[in-house]
């Protein structure tokens, strides 16, 4: 039974997701996971705190039986579970209460979890820790650690509950990354681009570019240093990349966006094909997940490569795929939960399933519950068919392509595909003709990324979807076009659409219709697709030139509240504000830095723009007398006051203001450029009337014989 530590609970919860997370207590209680959890209470909170995608951040990293873990800043316990199942140990630190008891209520039956709540800096822990785990948790030094440097200050605080030779294992934000500069707000703060301006204005949250946490690890004298790249980001990653990977053809995949408000200025896809091409993904990446050592390390350890992990599925279904380089680089396939261990066994019997040899099945060694492939070092499909599209090759692509569909008919027979354990995996939805050319056993992930490329034919690297049963040619063939549209979108489509590649390789459509149907059980219902599909958002795409011109529209639509100290009206002593007019009413807020020590305001409703205004309220109250003062206005009528200038202004009783706050309301009406030159035309004739008038040539003549007599 795990233990809570309440010992240095000072009553006081400092962080929360608000309301929420009562309900997450209460879902945890009932026992349930994201799944399930009523439509109308589903959030980004509850994906957040709930998903098994948290755990991917920790779940491939090779934590073992003997390591003590102490987990900081342990949220609702995202990823308690998996370091509890893959260490000795585990001792999870949280400020907030209620947060630990939602941690508590989900992993109360791991014998190995101590949760401790509280204050770090007020604990104390009965000797050094193998591996210190900061998720989340790095970017926020700077709010509760004094000193001019809080964030090295903060890593050698946590350096010193490692023991020699233990780790460090931070995830955090790239400030440089990609997504924020494709239109992805910051994730701290909901504000755009306020990690690539530095984060100004901001103090009490920073995230890092790779140099940047780089020279902050040098600082603490450490510097065994070793970046991850999780992707999309380390919140909800599926991947892993490393340095000698993240430059692949594999990075930047499509992924589902879950966040509530999220923009795309560009194609992110593109991008990242060009950063890849560039060798330069790894300073843009979304995320890190940073291991340092603490002090000399401790033997030899294999490198890991890359991780992918498909923890979306049923739990009985969820596994992780690792390439390790040790003496040689390897794959190896294993389970991520109790549930999965049966899934990984069956794999590892039916990759020894090969009947064609042009396109076998590699096979794995199986022990201790973990598959171990040879790594091939050939190009594979994808690869080979992305470079036949940067050279315009439809042709070769199409040949390639019926290649394989061709070996698959050669190996095939026509038989009745339709079986009990057919439909239990694909449904109930049948082709026309009961019978078609079908393999068995059947690898139906016969992908292009699946795909190796050798000189004595191909071979299939991934064997966890091989069945034993009859399973139509066609429809082997039909998944492995449609991941590769799914992959490559508008890069094939502009050489050949998808349904014109299906044409080509005479799969008609109703047959197509019928695929689908089979591909959606599958991966839906029998192996259960993705957790988050219904948490998903739509990205909303903003074009720049859509940008412009509002920027465009608004210019001179912005209003100002000049503030006087004593040195008269200047820019820096400004509030600046974009004038919101409904129907031809605004109401505007300021609030007034300098409250004490003002002398005088003025307020400029428009700039160079002609316009009537009339001032109707201060602070809600009516006007009565002197609390406003029009000034440049060259005409009046009815309390409206028309300026034709651009220069609208008026002075306001600087006592008006209280606690530095003043909202003004009025109308305003925007003129038109024939109605400002209207007006304009009107006050010169004024002035030549006045000009004409007796009494104005006298005062002029009696004015130049005054000048005559000083001269």
């Amino acid at each position: 039974m795990a233990e809570l530590n309440l010992k240095y609970y000072n009553n006081v919860d400092s962080y929360s997701d608000g309301d929420v997370e009562v309900d997450i207590l209460n879902f945890v209680k009932e026992g349930l996971n994201v799944t399930q959890i009523p439509k109308n209470k589903r959030n980004y909170a509850c994906a957040y705190h709930l998903s098994a995608w948290r755990e991917n951040i920790i779940n491939w990293y090779p934590l073992k039986k003997t390591d003590r873990v102490l987990e900081i800043g342990a949220g609702c316990g995202a990823v308690t579970g998996a370091l509890c199942r893959n260490a000795g140990s585990v001792v999870s630190v949280e400020l907030s209460k209620h947060r630990a008891e939602i941690n508590y209520e989900r992993h109360k039956d791991y014998d190995n979890l101590e949760i401790m709540v509280g204050n770090l800096n007020d604990m104390d822990f009965n000797g050094g820790f193998d591996y210190v785990i900061l998720i989340g948790v790095f970017e926020y030094a700077m709010s509760y650690t004094k000193g001019e440097k809080p964030y090295e200050t903060f890593l050698n605080k946590i350096k010193s509950f490692v023991k020699p030779g233990g780790k460090i294992l931070m995830a955090i934000e790239n400030r440089l990354g990609e997504k924020y500069f494709a239109g992805a707000y910051e994730d701290h703060t909901d504000a755009f681009f306020l990690g690539l301006n530095e984060y100004k204005d901001n103090t009490s949250v920073r995230t890092f570019s790779k140099q940047e946490l780089t020279d902050i690890f040098h600082n603490c004298e450490m510097n065994r240093v070793k970046f991850y790249y999780p992707y999309p980001d380390y919140k909800f990653p599926s991947e892993i990349y490393t340095d000698e990977t993240i430059n692949s053809a594999s990075y930047g995949r499509e992924y589902m966006n879950l966040y509530p408000t999220r923009y795309s200025l560009y194609n992110e896809k593109s991008v990242s094909d060009a950063l890849v091409k560039e060798g330069i993904m790894q300073s843009f990446a979304n995320s890190f997940f940073v291991e340092a050592v603490v002090g000399e390390r401790v033997g030899q350890e294999e490198q890991l490569l890359y991780a992918k992990m498909n923890c979306g599925r049923k739990e009985e279904f969820r596994i992780a795929t690792i390439i390790y380089q040790g003496e040689e680089k390897y794959v190896i396939k294993k389970p991520l939960n109790e549930k999965s261990v049966p899934h990984i066994e069956r794999v590892a019997i039916k990759s020894r399933m090969n009947n064609i040899e042009e396109l076998l099945n590699l096979p794995g060694k199986y022990k201790d519950g973990v598959i171990r492939y040879e790594f091939l070092e050939d190009e594979n499909l994808d690869t080979k068919i992305s470079r036949m599209m940067d050279e315009g090759k439809t042709a070769q692509i199409v040949d390639t392509i019926r290649e394989i569909q061709k070996i698959l008919q050669e190996h095939s027979e026509e038989v009745n595909y339709h079986t009990e354990e057919f439909e239990k995996i694909f449904g109930d939805n049948k082709m026309e003709a009961e019978k078609t050319r079908t393999v068995c056993p059947a690898n139906i992930d016969c992908i292009c990324d699946n795909i190796i490329c050798r000189k004595d034919g191909y071979v299939i690297i991934d064997g966890e979807w091989i069945f034993d049963m009859p399973v139509p040619v066609d429809f082997i063939v039909w998944r492995l076009v449609n991941e590769l549209y799914t992959q490559h979108g508008n890069r094939l489509q502009k050489l050949v659409t998808r349904a014109g590649m299906y044409e080509k390789l005479n799969i008609l459509p109703t047959a197509c219709e019928v695929y689908e149907t089979w591909a959606k059980n599958f991966a839906e219902k029998y192996v259960g697709g993705n957790e988050l599909a219904e948490y998903g958002a739509d990205v909303k795409t903003l074009e720049l030139r859509e940008l412009v011109n509002i920027a465009e529209s608004r210019k001179g639509m912005e209003c100002a509240l000049f503030y006087d100290t004593g040195n008269g009206f200047s820019a820096a002593d400004c509030c600046k504000e974009y004038l919101k007019i409904n129907g031809g009413e605004f109401t505007m807020d300021f609030t007034l830095d300098k409250y004490a020590t003002i002398k005088n305001l003025r307020f400029d409703p428009l700039e160079g723009k002609g316009c009537k205004v009339q001032i109707t309220k201060i602070n809600g109250q009516s006007l009565t007398g002197d609390e406003i003062l029009g000034n440049n206005a060259e005409f009046e009528k009815n309390d409206i006051q028309i300026f034709i200038s651009g220069d609208p202004q008026y002075f306001i009783n600087p006592s008006l203001p209280k606690e530095g706050k003043i909202t003004i309301s009025g109308k305003i009406k925007v003129m038109p450029e024939e109605e400002t030159m209207s007006f304009y035309r009107k006050k010169l004739n004024e002035l030549e009337t006045i000009k004409n008038s007796t009494e104005y040539k006298l005062l002029k003549k009696a004015k130049l014989i005054k000048n005559k007599r000083k001269e």
